[in-house]
């Protein structure tokens, strides 16, 4: 839409600044009310959950990191202005690429020996650091 917009002969100015405003605003408080909403569940699950907090804790942080996922990208689609800028292509790879991945990253990010093996991989990675 961007584009169709810049094809006008007039100035852009106003209509960018209601599209921005629009879209990236309404982006960013739902992107807001849905990370204070997990805060507040994960303080209750603190707070009251004896049994079953980890299960609890990992559902809610997958979810985080699937709301994170999804909204950031938009919110850096729709938010900016029309000028072009160097994140604007790893934005939207990650946008059209990785969304629809999720589902199949976050159930075999539940496996245990897939697990086993990130944790495997990461302490190998760690220990090179260190080296």
């Amino acid at each position: 839409f961007p584009q169709v917009i810049k094809l006008a002969c007039t100035d852009i100015y106003a209509v960018e600044l209601l599209m921005v405003s629009n879209s990236g605003l309404l982006m960013i408080l739902i992107f807001i009310v849905l990370i204070v909403s997990h805060v507040v569940i994960l303080v209750k699950i603190r707070a009251h959950i004896t049994q079953g907090k980890h299960k609890a804790f990992s559902t809610c942080g997958a979810q985080v990191a699937v709301v994170s996922i999804h909204f950031v990208p938009c919110i850096f689609i729709y938010a900016w202005p029309f000028k072009k800028f160097v994140a604007d292509k790893a934005m939207s790879s990650l946008y059209t690429i990785i969304t629809p991945m999720l589902n199949p990253i976050i159930y075999t990010l539940r496996n245990t020996e897939m697990k086993n093996a990130i944790k495997k991989f990461l302490n190998n990675v760690f220990l090179r650091m260190r080296n």
